[in-house]
């Protein structure tokens, strides 16, 4: 089996160097320079529209593929910018990243996305499979990456925007994020004022910023208002409707159960709320 590997991958390289066509081929079909088809390819330069119409016709005819690994080493730039996610799923991130998406093409970017999730429910991943040899810069959501990762970026310059997650002790990496702490005291007192006050929590069961200043807001608030937690009130969650379920039955079960659940994240809100219909609850009526 071994050998047999072996003798495929020689071969499927020697397929691929006799069909491979250069840019040397393409000049020649096109009679111009290599340095005329550089210029097409890579949208730089002054060339006539003459000149551009013959050089594509010669990429059609000669099905051209241009090397981006020598493109990348040429101009150390590769046009792309990376996205790490700890998910891809639920509507927030869908609508996040077609933002994203819309804004890197209409700057003549391309776009390289990459999931911690296949790693496990709670990884981060020590050594991001994007970085300087694959990207020009990095959009790094919440805790993807280390800290000592992003450290190591910062030391080689390598352009980075952190979205929500605050940057790392003692770096000045840019970051993008929500005012949480004083949204979640202002969203818990709102819950007190409308006569609430056997409060609960679902937070995220991974480490993730936005969830443990939303808590922290909460407390405040509680605390502010005289109001008392018990322990039971605050449950740990992670993205799986099975797990909002359950936390939302032990709260419905208490004894009194509570009367609000302030969930951290959407996707979260809208699990509790069906977790919530099943037991035969009415929100806001119950």
């Amino acid at each position: 089996m071994k050998l047999y590997f072996l003798q495929l991958v020689e071969s499927m390289d020697q397929d691929v160097n006799m069909s491979r066509t250069t840019i040397d081929d393409v000049a020649r079909e096109a009679g111009v320079s290599t340095a005329t088809v550089s210029r097409v390819i890579n949208n730089s330069g002054t060339v006539s529209a003459k000149t551009a119409e013959r050089v594509f016709a010669a990429i059609a005819a000669l099905d051209y593929l241009p090397h981006t690994g020598a493109r990348v080493l040429a101009s150390n730039r590769t046009n792309t910018i990376g996205v790490v996610f700890p998910a891809i799923s639920g509507a927030f991130f869908t609508t996040l990243l077609r933002g994203i998406e819309q804004a890197v093409y209409a700057n003549g970017y391309t776009l390289l996305v990459f999931s911690t999730r296949g790693l496990g429910t709670t990884a981060v991943t020590p050594i991001s499979p994007l970085g300087p040899h694959n990207t020009d810069g990095l959009l790094v959501f919440t805790n993807s990456l280390r800290d000592e990762e992003l450290r190591r970026f910062e030391k080689r310059n390598f352009p980075m925007v952190l979205l929500h997650r605050s940057a790392p002790e003692g770096t000045a990496i840019p970051a993008v994020t929500f005012e949480n702490k004083d949204g979640a005291y202002r969203m818990t007192a709102h819950l007190v004022a409308c006569g609430h006050q056997r409060i609960a929590f679902l937070a995220s069961g991974d480490d993730v910023e936005d969830s443990h200043w939303r808590e922290m807001g909460y407390r405040e608030a509680m605390a502010a208002h005289n109001l008392p937690i018990e322990p039971d009130w605050v449950q740990c969650v992670g993205y799986d409707g099975a797990e909002v379920a359950t936390a939302v039955a032990t709260l419905l079960t208490l004894d009194p159960p509570v009367d609000a659940i302030f969930c951290w994240d959407d996707d979260v809100a809208r699990y509790a709320l069906e977790a919530i219909a099943q037991h035969g609850k009415i929100v806001p009526d119950d």
